[in-house]
């Protein structure tokens, strides 16, 4: 399965709060800016999968329930 434009779009605004939250951290800015950054990436990469695989992506924010739609599509 080819990685499309849209697949390396969210896997590069995922980079991006990855960067910024790892930026945050070792300038010892507050936690909650470093976390929050941290959830974004983890969000941006679980909707990149679930466009990987062809999902339709929600606009929701709830990692779990993300976590439970790349489940079903890999359980690893």
């Amino acid at each position: 399965m080819t990685i499309t434009k849209y697949v390396q779009d969210w896997f590069a605004r995922a980079e991006d709060d990855l960067f910024t939250s790892r930026t945050l951290l070792d300038q010892k800015v507050s936690n909650n800016q470093v976390c929050f950054h941290g959830q974004q990436a983890a969000e941006k990469y679980l909707k990149g999968f679930l466009a990987h695989h062809e999902k339709h992506i929600r606009k929701i924010h709830d990692i779990e329930i993300l976590l439970s739609y790349c489940k079903e599509i890999d359980s690893s």
